[in-house]
């Protein structure tokens, strides 16, 4: 799973909009909008690196979008060591 960050989001982008965007370059798992900026996690590393040469610097609303591959990992919870805390696999961070 690839998680990439969208920053330079419109003030009426939404989750449903983003991840229809992001959609045209493959599976999407989970994505988020917080503010201006959001998270869209990818499935497929390939998939993920053509919606960021895509994607990157695309207008939407009128904004470049800023997408980037996130450098933070998913959420962990107390005592899982390095089981994911969504769905509690080893083969993911």
């Amino acid at each position: 799973m690839v998680k990439l960050f969208v920053g330079n989001l419109g003030p009426k982008v939404g989750a449903d909009e983003l991840r229809a965007l992001f959609e045209q370059y493959g599976p999407v798992s989970e994505c988020d909008v917080i503010r201006n900026y959001g998270f869209v996690h990818m499935d497929d590393e390939q998939c993920a690196s053509k919606a960021f040469e895509a994607l990157n610097n695309y207008y939407m609303h009128g904004r470049a979008l800023h997408v980037e591959f996130s450098t933070s990992k998913l959420r962990k919870a107390p005592g899982m060591d390095e089981l994911c805390f969504r769905c509690g696999a080893a083969d993911h961070k």
